[in-house]
């Protein structure tokens, strides 16, 4: 299946590799039994002369993938759904604990350590395939996790 989808993806467009951003450290957190859901992380930096939008992710083995950003104002957290982000030229992109993250929802069943989840975006500068490796929850902190209610925090979503 990934064969084919790096097949696919290289041949829709003529996209040059250097025009798409450089891929660094994705993880994807696994999940316990009944997990419907977790969330993925990666750095972005993008070599190119232009700002490069994301405007879609998708996966082929997850329902339903979101980018979204983490934010605490007044005490209280809150996860909001973007449609699309940027990766200015010459700059840098994190998706990280506490700011922007992909959001796999619709689990069906558990995210076991050493799988991959491929994520596919979709930017301005070409469609990117991503393979996330999943990691134990100690590797890579569940963004639940870090924004459960600590003191007066809150979590909106």
């Amino acid at each position: 299946m990934r064969k084919l989808l790096l097949t696919i993806l290289l041949l829709s467009g003529s996209v040059s590799a250097s025009d798409l951003p450089i891929v660094v450290d994705p993880v994807v957190n696994a999940t316990p039994p009944g997990a419907t859901v977790t969330a993925g992380y990666v750095t972005f930096i993008n070599e190119s002369d232009k700002t490069i939008s994301i405007t879609d992710a998708f996966s082929p083995t997850i329902a339903k993938v979101e980018i979204h950003l983490s934010t605490v104002k007044d005490d209280v957290a809150k996860m909001e759904k973007q449609d699309s982000v940027q990766i200015p030229s010459g700059g840098t992109l994190k998706f990280e604990h506490g700011g922007y993250h992909f959001m796999l929802m619709g689990l069906t069943e558990p995210l076991k350590e050493n799988a991959t989840v491929d994520i596919i975006l979709t930017t301005s500068a070409g469609d990117i395939l991503i393979e996330m490796p999943v990691k134990k929850i100690g590797q890579a902190k569940a963004m639940h996790k870090a924004m459960e209610h600590t003191g007066s925090t809150k979590v909106v979503h």
